[in-house]
């Protein structure tokens, strides 16, 4: 292998992350996503039990999506920060 051939071996295994970051990747993300949506689970449970005016099912709908939009925002949020960490 020539020098220049190391070069190029050794460019293309810097720019990718390591085995062991892509699963720290992986599971701070999974783990904030299975926490969000456990969250937004018990939120929508109790807001729609606790409304009273009959408005149980825009009670519902309205949870749903401010968990969901949350969720997604947190995760998202946790998916591109240790992205840009695990880039050169």
């Amino acid at each position: 292998m020539t020098a220049q051939e190391c070069r190029r071996v050794k460019d293309d295994t810097a720019a990718r992350p390591s085995r062991n970051e892509e699963k720290l990747l992986n599971s701070l993300v999974r783990k904030n996503l299975a926490i969000g949506l456990v969250i937004t689970a018990v939120m929508t449970t109790l807001s729609v039990f606790m409304a009273d005016d009959g408005s149980k099912m825009a009670e519902f709908k309205l949870s749903l999506m401010v968990g969901f939009l949350v969720t997604g925002a947190v995760t998202g949020g946790t998916w591109l920060l240790q992205r840009k960490r695990a880039a050169p």
